[in-house]
């Protein structure tokens, strides 16, 4: 039994021969560039430069020496940045700064730091429907993102892995938070709906956009599509189910179902923290692996 064969025959509840193992498979299930070079030294293989694959939050692309070490059954196939867009770092004081193709301001301290955190949302001061709607989004559809998907899903499948292929964004609900501020976004669930709704919905056409093309140039090699938010705190839930139900569930459901009708795969989501109040619904909504 292949690595593909053996994952999807657990996501099917059928029993495989071993449990499928995943180090690197997404950017959920990866590892930070300081501990990778750790894990390197400890299985005594040799210094590479690692392969950055998440930016913020440093987190790497495994090496085929580590996966083969490891025995990893999930390959990642990741759109690239769209070809407009440039990444420009910049240290100010105490900190490296860039801002991601969303507006979006991140910076890590240049001594000790080991991630970005958000410092600039810029839609924190908005205080209208218009002023969101004014707001540009990048292009979904921007060759750049496109241009090594099918080269990286052949290579996967080839190697007999299951193959997982990441959107162009975080979530609906998290890159919401991140141009409006967490603060602004738990007050626009509780009394701005209206800009939630708006937003949402946007955000739904923007990813549907990006799925629509990737799955019809690669939809025939992906096991496994990726979608996240952050839903849960450390005890609970971020907001009320009600909530999650009310404004949320309606957007991943019809997100989700646009997915999986494009190809025969299963849909990974991601939501850090305790969610367990939040499963029905997720489970509700579509989704395959949590």
């Amino acid at each position: 039994m292949n690595s593909q064969a053996r994952v999807k025959t657990t996501l099917d509840h059928q029993e495989p021969d071993r449990v499928p193992f995943d180090l690197g498979g997404t950017g959920l299930s990866t590892i930070h560039v300081t501990a990778y070079h750790n894990l390197r030294r400890h299985l005594n293989l040799p210094p590479v430069e690692a392969r950055i694959g998440f930016l913020a939050e440093q987190l790497v692309l495994v090496d085929e020496d580590i996966a083969g070490c490891l025995q990893t059954d999930i390959s990642p196939v990741l759109p690239g940045k769209a070809s407009t867009f440039e990444y420009l770092f910049e240290t100010k004081g105490a900190y490296e700064t860039f801002t991601d193709e969303w507006g979006i301001g991140w910076r890590k301290p240049v001594d000790g730091g080991f991630y970005y955190d958000m410092y600039h949302h810029p839609l924190a001061a908005a205080e209208s429907l218009d002023e969101m709607k004014a707001y540009p989004f990048p292009d979904p559809l921007d060759g750049g993102r496109f241009a090594t998907l099918q080269v990286q899903a052949q290579a996967a499948a080839a190697k007999g892995k299951a193959v997982a292929l990441a959107g162009p964004c975080a979530g609906i609900a998290e890159v919401y938070s991140w141009l409006r501020g967490y603060e602004q976004y738990y007050i626009d669930l509780a009394l701005n709906q209206d800009y939630v709704a708006y937003m949402l919905d946007r955000l739904v056409e923007f990813k549907s956009a990006f799925w629509e093309r990737a799955l019809d140039e690669i939809g025939h090699l992906v096991d496994i599509v990726i979608e996240a938010d952050d839903l849960g705190g450390q005890h609970a839930p971020l907001m009320s189910p009600r909530t999650y139900r009310q404004l949320i569930q309606p957007r991943h459901k019809r997100l989700f179902s646009f997915i999986k009708a494009q190809a025969p795969l299963k849909l990974f989501y991601h939501t850090c923290g305790a969610v367990r109040r939040l499963i029905p619904a997720l489970i509700d909504a579509g989704i395959d692996i949590l």
